[in-house]
C-alpha cells in the first residue's frame, strides 16, 4: 500500500496579471496589484455594511412580514369594484379637455364609495397643465360611476356594466 502525502500549495494566482505569487503575499511582486480580499481592502465600508446597513435591512424585512388578513367575500367584491371604478375614472379624467394636453401632469385619483349605495363611486383628482397663455393652471375633475351588473368579478371588469352618472371638470358638469 502506498501512503498518500498531502502537499499544501505554496503559491496563488494574481487576479490582476495571472502570475504565480507566494501564498502569503498581499501585493503581487510583478504588477503590484492588491491581493487582499475586498473586506480587508475596505474596512470602513465593511464596518458600515455590517453594523449600519444590515440591521436596517433585517428590521425592514421583518416588519414587512405581517400575517395574512382574512377578507370576507363582501370586502373582496367591494375591493374589486373600487379597483375597476379607479381604472374607469382615471380613464375619463385623463381625457379632460385641456388647452395644452402635452403639458398635462395628472395626479393619482382617489376613489370614494357612496356609504348609502355600495354600487356608486366617485373618482376625483386634478391635472396641472398650461392654459392658452402658457401659465400653469390646476383643474379639478371628478367622475361619479354606478355599477349596474351582478356581484361577479367577470361582470365587474366589463365596462358595459358601469354607468357614468356625472362628470365634472373645473366645477362644470360635462356629462
Amino acid at each position: 500500500m502506498s501512503e498518500q502525502v498531502s502537499v499544501k500549495p505554496t503559491t496563488k494566482i494574481c487576479s490582476h496579471c495571472q502570475t504565480a505569487v507566494p501564498l502569503k503575499a498581499t501585493r503581487c511582486p510583478q504588477c503590484q496589484g492588491d491581493l487582499r480580499s475586498w473586506i480587508n481592502q475596505n474596512p470602513f465600508s465593511t464596518f458600515f455594511l455590517v453594523f449600519l446597513v444590515l440591521p436596517i435591512v433585517v428590521s425592514l424585512s421583518l416588519s414587512s412580514m405581517q400575517p395574512a388578513t382574512v377578507v370576507s367575500p363582501e370586502e373582496s367584491i367591494a375591493n374589486v369594484k373600487e379597483s375597476i371604478a379607479f381604472k374607469i375614472g382615471r380613464h375619463y379624467g385623463e381625457r379632460v379637455p385641456l388647452k395644452s394636453p402635452s403639458t398635462a401632469d395628472y395626479e393619482r385619483p382617489t376613489v370614494a364609495q357612496d356609504p348609502k349605495d355600495k354600487n356608486v363611486f366617485e373618482v376625483s383628482s386634478y391635472v396641472d397643465s398650461q392654459n392658452g397663455f402658457g401659465a400653469m393652471v390646476r383643474s379639478y375633475w371628478s367622475v361619479t360611476l354606478k355599477y349596474t351588473g351582478k356581484d361577479i368579478e367577470a361582470e365587474m371588469v366589463n365596462e358595459k356594466n358601469w354607468k357614468v352618472v356625472e362628470f365634472v371638470f373645473d366645477g362644470k358638469k360635462v356629462k
